[in-house]
């Protein structure tokens, strides 16, 4: 009887271990033995190297929700047959969470071993897996940690190696990135950015974030027309920051509408401005990206911000980029189609970067058609017998559409613009971007 108990003692505490310590469904030490194990390599470990891998399936997901939760549990069982392959004395295999998979490796020789390794891990997946279902390609990626940092601890190293996965290009597969430092300086740096522009996004008035305006010129009357809004955003401690990087940062973390609706709320105050001051038959365009006009209340909440405003639509031009408008065609065309009706001019932002625009052009729910920089830079440098650009104009004009030139910067280009009838030119050559007040005195001409 003492025997009987002792034994189911000894199965009722095994059968715990195994909860507590391995994953159900691989069999593989899980998330729990990871931090145990590697708090134990750190801390009292006699091995002198210590590194971390993290192995993340990116298409998984896609699997999952296509195929159903069995057939995914079916892909992450295969996944640790594969990787008990590559297990040796040195390296030790464990399911992190989800469909990732980490590998303790101790005692390597040098970076390029770590690398070495890492590869064989990828090269497990190369080739399709088997399952009931069929064979099933995985898109893989692997970050590594090192322990150079001798104060590191768990938590830190596989909080570096997510953070080294993020940064992995998705597109790319079966890609290897080592952790760096710098890595972290610009995760700090993304969200030292990202808090930036929610401070903005609440608080309107905030300076951090303003808008630049360029004056346009048209050709014919040697008079300005209006001005392109182009936000700017300023964070203490991190300087003057590129449109380029915040807007793609607000497009990564969600903020990209609350920027557009923010740029028209600010457009509308300067438009309100230049009424104040006698100009009020001005135009000034404003960039839109795909995520807003694809948003179903795009059009409410832009007729709503007019109205508060009390912006005439005739005063107001949306530009969009060619890839924009190619990479949705129909969807966004329609959408442009109910802006034109309200009043509004619509612009072909960077024309001449697409491939399927020419043949499209006849039928794209646009006014204007802004030639880009590229070409114009061209004139600077070719001869005229080699230069498309005013062809671009010409079959602008073919179709009913203005030509615009964006990036001019020397009177090389102004001359052949106006020799071959370009409408408007914009660049540093006429002004460069502008404050309010600087706009304003620029139209009085002081």
């Amino acid at each position: 009887m003492l025997f009987s108990i002792m034994y189911y003692g000894y199965r009722k505490n095994k059968r715990n271990v195994q909860l507590a310590f391995y994953d159900e469904l691989t069999g593989l030490p899980n998330q729990t033995y990871l931090e145990d194990h590697l708090e134990e390599l750190l801390t009292h470990g006699k091995q002198k190297k210590v590194a971390l891998m993290m192995l993340n399936c990116n298409n998984f997901k896609v699997l999952n929700m296509t195929y159903g939760y069995r057939y995914g549990n079916d892909i992450l069982k295969e996944m640790a047959k594969k990787l008990g392959d590559i297990t040796g004395k040195n390296s030790k295999i464990f399911r992190f969470d989800g469909d990732r998979f980490a590998v303790v490796v101790g005692d390597y020789k040098d970076k390029n071993q770590l690398r070495e390794l890492g590869e064989e891990v990828l090269n497990l997946f190369k080739h399709p897996i088997s399952t009931a279902a069929g064979s099933q390609f995985l898109s893989m990626e692997l970050s590594i940690v090192e322990n150079k940092n001798q104060e590191n601890t768990t938590e830190k190293m596989i909080q570096d190696a997510a953070l080294a996965l993020s940064g992995i290009n998705h597109n790319e597969q079966f890609a290897i990135s080592f952790y760096e430092e710098t890595m972290e300086d610009q995760l700090k740096r993304q969200d030292r950015i990202e808090k930036a522009l929610r401070e903005c996004i609440m608080n309107p008035h905030d300076e951090q974030f303003f808008l630049a305006y360029q004056p346009k010129l048209n050709l014919e009357t040697n008079a300005v027309i209006g001005f392109e809004a182009l936000a700017r955003l300023h964070v203490e401690g991190a300087g003057s920051i590129s449109p380029l990087e915040f807007i793609s940062i607000a497009e990564e973390r969600h903020l990209i509408y609350e920027l557009g609706n923010l740029i028209f709320w600010k457009t509308g105050q300067f438009l309100t401005r230049l009424k104040e001051n006698g100009y009020e038959d001005l135009i000034v365009s404003v960039n839109v990206s795909g995520i807003q006009l694809l948003r179903e209340t795009f059009l409410t909440d832009f007729q709503n911000i007019l109205k508060i405003s009390d912006i005439r639509p005739q005063c107001l031009e949306l530009e969009i980029t060619e890839s924009v408008l190619l990479s949705n065609y129909e969807l966004v065309n329609r959408k442009l189609q109910q802006i034109k009706e309200k009043g509004i001019r619509i612009s072909l932002d960077d024309f001449g970067t697409g491939f399927s625009s020419l043949s499209r052009l006849r039928d794209m729910n646009i006014d204007i058609v802004k030639i880009d920089k590229y070409f114009i830079d061209k004139i600077v440098d070719h001869g005229e017998d080699k230069l498309i650009t005013a062809d671009i104009i010409s079959m602008a004009h073919k179709f009913g559409l203005q030509a615009v030139a964006e990036g001019v910067e020397e009177k090389k280009q102004m001359d052949y613009l106006k020799k071959y009838h370009c409408d408007v030119v914009q660049g540093y050559y006429i002004s460069k971007p502008l404050s309010q007040n600087d706009a304003i005195l620029f139209l009085q001409g002081v």
